[in-house]
């Protein structure tokens, strides 16, 4: 048992003593979230809904009853549906038959969401990456 104890102190000691990094660490766990969790979520919901956007169906759209049947014109209508604005209208309410009056309901923003939570990770890791560069041009250091 003596052996196993000091065999484990020996581990932590030298793994105390690896210099992993040469610069003085000046993050707490709040930074750590800010700069290496919260980026590392957004690139995997990034990565998610992009790659769910060529590998699966991005979009379903209503297809009439009579085209069921046929699956050329289901990813027809899925493909226009992804490429133009679509509008949303409640399962209870009459569809608009005037263009002017669709134009209120608009959804399109489902192409820029891989985009966007790409960016928020950008966003989240920039001002760690200006602390870092800035740092050098410190006056004073420990």
């Amino acid at each position: 048992m003596f052996y196993f104890h000091s065999r484990i102190e020996a581990a932590v000691f030298a793994l105390s003593q690896l210099n992993l990094r040469n610069q003085i660490r000046d993050d707490d766990f709040v930074d750590v979230m800010n700069h290496i969790v919260t980026p590392g979520i957004l690139l995997l919901a990034a990565t998610a809904t992009y790659l769910s956007q060529w590998m699966g169906e991005p979009i379903h759209c209503w297809t009439p009853a009579e085209y069921k049947e046929e699956k050329n014109f289901q990813k027809y209508v899925d493909s226009f549906c992804w490429i133009t604005e679509m509008y949303n209208v409640p399962m209870d309410t009459e569809l608009p038959k005037l263009k002017e009056d669709r134009g209120e309901n608009l959804v399109g923003f489902y192409r820029w969401v891989s985009v966007l939570l790409l960016l928020q990770a950008l966003m989240f890791k920039l001002p760690h990456v200006l602390w870092m560069s800035w740092r050098e041009f410190q006056v004073f250091r420990h």
